[in-house]
Parts: structure tokens; C-alpha cells; sequence
């Protein structure tokens, strides 16, 4: 009971739409504040086949989980927050072929004397 106060305190203080149902789920499951604040974001909407999320066994709608994620990716203390803050960029690495890298490589020429182009014209203007 005690606990339910505290997530339901949480989730007023930030804006959480369908408060009622989601805290009557999560308390019927027995997870607390505390519990909830260790969940990594994975795990509150893990698609894996192996094993259900949080917010599908326990029957919360989507979006209901996309606020709750929201909320606790923004929660200073979360493990939500925590691998937000700390998630490295990934990088896509696009392999040209030369022909390609020929083309991308005129199209750049190209534009590069756009500000020369630009800055012969605003001249020519006055």
C-alpha cells in the first residue's frame, strides 16, 4: 500500500496519463518504486521470444509503456536513465564502389565552390 503511494506519487510528479490501471497492474505484481527504477528500458518492452516484457505480461497498453520509458529514461536514479546517458552511437559504415565514390566525389567538388559562386555573386550585386 505504502508502496503503491510512492509510484503513484512518481508517476503524478511526471505526467503520467493512465496512472490508475498501471499502478493497479504493477501492484498486483508486487513491484515497487524501487523495483521499477532498476528495470533497464529492455526490459520493460524486450521483444525477444524468449522472454516477454514487463508491460505485456502484465497487460499494460503501448502507450502506457512508451510513458513509462519516456518517463524513466528522463529519471535521474533509473537504469533507464543510466544506459540513455551512457548509450555509445553506432556508427553506420556504407561500402561505395568506385563508380559511387567517383560520383559522391564530383557532387562534392561541385558544392564546394558554392560559397566562391555565392560570395562572386553578392559582389557582382553591389
Amino acid at each position: 500500500m505504502e508502496e503503491d503511494k510512492a509510484i503513484v506519487q512518481f508517476l503524478t510528479e511526471n505526467n503520467f496519463k493512465n496512472i490508475v490501471e498501471t499502478v493497479s497492474k504493477l501492484s498486483k505484481s508486487y513491484i515497487t518504486l524501487e523495483d521499477l527504477m532498476m528495470y533497464r528500458e529492455k526490459e520493460i518492452k524486450n521483444k525477444l521470444k524468449k522472454q516477454r516484457e514487463l508491460c505485456e505480461c502484465l497487460n499494460i497498453d503501448i502507450l502506457s509503456k512508451i510513458d513509462l520509458c519516456k518517463i524513466l529514461r528522463n529519471t535521474q536514479g533509473s537504469r533507464c536513465y543510466y544506459d540513455a546517458k551512457n548509450e555509445r552511437p553506432i556508427v553506420s559504415t556504407v561500402i561505395l564502389s568506385n563508380d559511387a565514390e567517383e560520383q559522391l566525389q564530383k557532387i562534392y567538388i561541385k558544392y564546394k565552390k558554392c560559397p566562391e559562386k555565392k560570395e562572386s555573386f553578392e559582389k557582382k550585386k553591389n
